[in-house]
């Protein structure tokens, strides 16, 4: 695993604590510095998908803002590659897992008998194939399809 060495000025003697631990987090943010060796890549966070001039950069899409500024929640990070946007995942599409009968299937999870598509990303529509039968005792089967922005029966 990467280590990562965040450093900080010196404090002042006669410093005092922050009172929460939000402010804690304020102070860190505020004054640390985090240094990754590497190459530096530049990065867009949005919901909307990047423009032609933004994809050598890393996208970390995330849902609409609830409000008139600011970041909806995060979705996943994409890389763009012949001429499509990647997802950054540990998982394949195509992998499944087995859960119990009564869990949500939501992205980036999907079932047979649909059809997922990406919205503006490029990627192609994925319908997954059908599992094999379930053990008994109420589980099914649910298969990763990647972030996902609609389905169809």
């Amino acid at each position: 695993m990467p280590e990562y060495i965040l450093q900080f000025p010196t404090f002042p003697a006669d410093s005092c604590y922050p009172a929460s631990t939000q402010q804690l987090i304020n102070l860190v943010a505020s004054i640390g510095t985090l240094k990754i060796s590497g190459p530096e890549n530049d990065y867009v966070a949005s919901h909307v998908v990047p423009g032609s001039t933004q994809q050598s950069y890393v996208w970390f899409q995330t849902s609409p803002p609830a409000g008139v500024t600011g970041y909806g929640l995060p979705k996943v990070a994409r890389l763009f590659s012949s001429l499509r946007w990647f997802e950054f995942a540990q998982l394949a599409q195509g992998d499944r897992i087995l859960v119990t009968a009564t869990s949500s299937i939501v992205a980036p999870w999907g079932e047979f008998g649909f059809t997922y598509s990406f919205g503006d990303t490029n990627i192609l529509p994925y319908s997954p194939t059908a599992a094999p039968a379930p053990p008994t005792g109420g589980y099914k089967y649910k298969t990763y399809v990647g972030y996902w922005s609609s389905k169809t029966p």
